[in-house]
């Protein structure tokens, strides 16, 4: 049987669109992809430069609201209370003895009968951005004295800008301190890349 004439040149030619019609799709996405880019850059630096999301904070009681840390990065100074104000929001935290937002007080030693937790985390967990009543950390403790579990005392350990390796370093340091049954660490997608052990 003779092939028929001219198969051959439109195999050829179907291979040529093919990678052709490859080829524009490529470039296209490219185009797409790097135009994508550049206006993201250029609305970010728009933003910063004419809508600045500055975060302005005043003392209400105590020099600094926060001192560097050698070991964790970052600690609150005991006692702070300070009002912050962001364009998305204005809150006041309250910093205690101890140097946490936390407002219970929790006896030394702990008492017999009582189940302490120890919650960690970052921002999250500090509440940043959020008034005090409004905290998960608060919730859940309302929550669980609303319920009849009284016995139940939580302390609230959050430190913005926390990751893995420092809230490991916090919770060797509390334990000893606050001897907790329960510890909670708030794992946020952001440990993911921010984590450095």
């Amino acid at each position: 049987m003779k092939p028929i004439a001219g198969a051959d040149s439109v195999t050829v030619s179907r291979n040529i669109e093919r990678r052709y019609g490859l080829l524009r799709l490529l470039r296209d996405a490219g185009i797409v992809i790097g135009l994508s880019v550049a206006l993201m850059i250029g609305a970010v630096l728009f933003v910063r430069a004419f809508f600045p999301q500055r975060l302005d904070g005043t003392s209400i009681q105590g020099q600094r609201f926060s001192v560097r840390d050698p070991q964790i990065g970052m600690r609150y100074a005991a006692g702070a209370h300070w009002s912050f104000t962001h364009p998305e929001y204005t809150v006041e935290y309250v910093i205690n003895a101890d140097g946490f937002r936390d407002a219970k007080v929790h006896p030394m030693p702990k008492p017999t009968g009582t189940t302490r937790v120890l919650l960690l985390g970052d921002s999250f967990t500090f509440g940043q951005g959020t008034n005090y009543e409004d905290i998960w950390p608060v919730i859940v403790e309302k929550h669980l004295a609303n319920t009849g579990h009284r016995h139940i005392d939580v302390v609230k350990a959050g430190i913005q800008g926390q990751n893995t390796r420092s809230e490991l370093m916090l919770m060797q340091e509390l334990i000893p301190k606050y001897d907790p049954d329960v510890i909670v660490v708030g794992f946020m997608i952001n440990d993911l890349y921010d984590n450095s052990l």
